[in-house]
């Protein structure tokens, strides 16, 4: 029985994966790889594809009501804050997944921030990268925060 028990352990310790090398190429983040499992707000797969969040404050209030959103999601962990790009990590309470999550405030585009959420391992998410995505939309608009 502790040998099941130590199995079930480390396979849920596993969960988590290795970290992805993400951030800002050529002023953009990545595409979604050919899962269903990631979203982003740059065109490319429509199935992929989610809306950018857009704002009417300063870049400066911006970030930090950002920040301060991603920050009291539950089991959400910021791992890289520069002046334009926020990274966060976010696990599922029950089997530890780790979904990586990007925020860009790009030089060329006027109050907008660009998005991409993936699942760090697995195929399919069942929605939830979006899911999450939308949320935070949902509390930036509505200053839920």
């Amino acid at each position: 029985m502790k040998y099941i028990n130590l199995a079930l352990l480390i396979t849920l310790m596993s969960c988590s994966g290795t970290p992805p090398e993400l951030g800002v190429k050529a002023g953009k983040l990545e595409l979604c790889p050919d899962k269903p499992n990631c979203v982003v707000s740059y065109k490319g797969s429509e199935d992929h594809y989610i809306d950018p969040i857009k704002y009417m404050e300063d870049k400066e209030s911006a970030y930090q009501k950002l920040s301060t959103i991603i920050e009291k999601v539950e089991n959400s962990k910021i791992i890289t804050k520069n002046e334009d790009y926020i990274r966060a990590e976010f696990t599922s309470a029950i089997f530890g997944f780790v979904d990586d999550v990007e925020f860009l405030f790009p030089e060329d585009e006027e109050k907008t921030i660009h998005v991409r959420s993936s699942s760090r391992i697995g195929h399919s998410d069942l929605g939830v990268n979006r899911k999450r995505i939308e949320m935070i939309r949902f509390k930036y608009t509505q200053n839920d925060y």
